[in-house]
């Protein structure tokens, strides 16, 4: 006789800190003690049947969503897990990204199942002497044969690795980006989509170069090499310096169009190439400080869209003819939540909190 699944613990938590609920809000719901829901979700006790109806009521995921055979990564996991801030944000916050980095995790494998999706993310050990960010910058273009110049579409080329990218509204502007790759997982990078597509290309550089660089394990000075890496990857020091020499705020312009990085990242890349010298530095800092560039910038490039796991759904949809309910189900994700995800409109998708 099969034995009877029991919910799971883990999924319990991540439930509840996708949608940020505290402990106290949800035992409320139920009708119970807190120091009760704290013993279910650390496996204390189980929940009982009648409670996986009234937890999934209050975070809005269907029941078999709490029997998911499934280990939450955390923080205090060996899953390397990075973020990219901009300024201190709440637990609660990084709670919440976090628990939708492993339902993204989830789903991927299971909307993977059957479909071949080649891996081939390169591995630079930081550890190597003659190895530093910007080489291993220099390394990752040259393993994708890319041309010289700007890359056109970085989005595109990431997937091409078999990187999952996915963009989506993180409910705060403190976070730009995270990544996320446990042991036996696919790699996945999460962009806030809050960010304009500027930033967003540095963000995603950025996280490229913790997965090249600091996968499985970081070093201590794992934020300021991924920031070499994606000024180097986005910004090749052999190529940009030329053109940074005399600057000002039209030419910054010009180039932020041309490289596709803001303005500041562009004044701040020919600093510290020694392309211009500190007074000419500060005094742009100052001007773009003036005209409020440092909220808002006059010019806008292109925006990117991940389109890799859209196009898994789709084939879903139409190869193997099955409807967004059933894909919900695949996912124990109810329909509509898993269309504004997967297949948002023209808006960007924002997951509801």
């Amino acid at each position: 006789m099969t034995p009877k699944a029991t919910p799971n613990p883990d999924m319990l938590v991540i439930a509840r800190e996708a949608r940020e609920l505290t402990q106290l809000a949800v035992a409320k719901g139920m009708g119970i003690q807190q120091p009760l829901l704290s013993m279910y979700e650390h496996a204390l006790r189980v929940l009982p049947d009648e409670q996986v109806s009234r937890v999934s009521a209050l975070t809005r995921f269907p029941e078999p969503f709490f029997f998911i055979a499934e280990r939450r990564h955390g923080f205090a996991s060996p899953c390397p897990t990075f973020y990219r801030k901009r300024a201190a944000t709440t637990a609660r916050g990084m709670k919440r990204i976090q628990a939708w980095a492993n339902i993204f995790r989830i789903h991927i494998e299971r909307l993977l199942r059957g479909i071949d999706l080649e891996e081939h993310v390169p591995h630079y050990d930081m550890l190597d002497p003659d190895m530093s960010p910007e080489r291993a910058a220099a390394l990752t273009r040259t393993a994708f044969a890319l041309p010289q110049g700007p890359i056109k579409n970085l989005i595109e080329m990431v997937e091409a690795c078999g990187i999952i990218v996915l963009r989506l509204d993180f409910g705060t502007t403190r976070i730009d980006a995270v990544s996320h790759w446990p042991r036996g997982y696919r790699p996945l990078i999460l962009l806030n989509a809050l960010m304009p597509p500027d930033r967003m290309r540095l963000s995603l550089a950025h996280e490229l170069g913790h997965l090249v660089q600091h996968h499985p394990t970081a070093t201590g000075d794992s934020e300021a090499e991924a920031d070499r890496f994606a000024a180097e990857l986005l910004m090749p020091a052999a190529e940009i310096k030329g053109e940074l020499r005399k600057i000002d705020l039209p030419r910054l312009a010009h180039l932020k169009q041309c490289w596709g990085v803001s303005m500041q990242a562009l004044l701040v890349r020919s600093h510290r190439l020694e392309a211009i010298g500190s007074s000419t530095y500060k005094r742009l800092c100052i001007e773009i400080s003036r005209r409020g560039f440092r909220r808002h910038e006059p010019v806008e490039i292109p925006d990117e869209q991940p389109t890799f796991l859209r196009s898994v759904v789709q084939r879903h949809l139409g190869r193997d003819r099955l409807t967004l309910d059933q894909i919900g189900q695949m996912l124990a994700m109810h329909g509509e939540e898993v269309r504004s995800i997967y297949l948002p409109e023209p808006r960007r998708p924002r997951i509801a909190w």
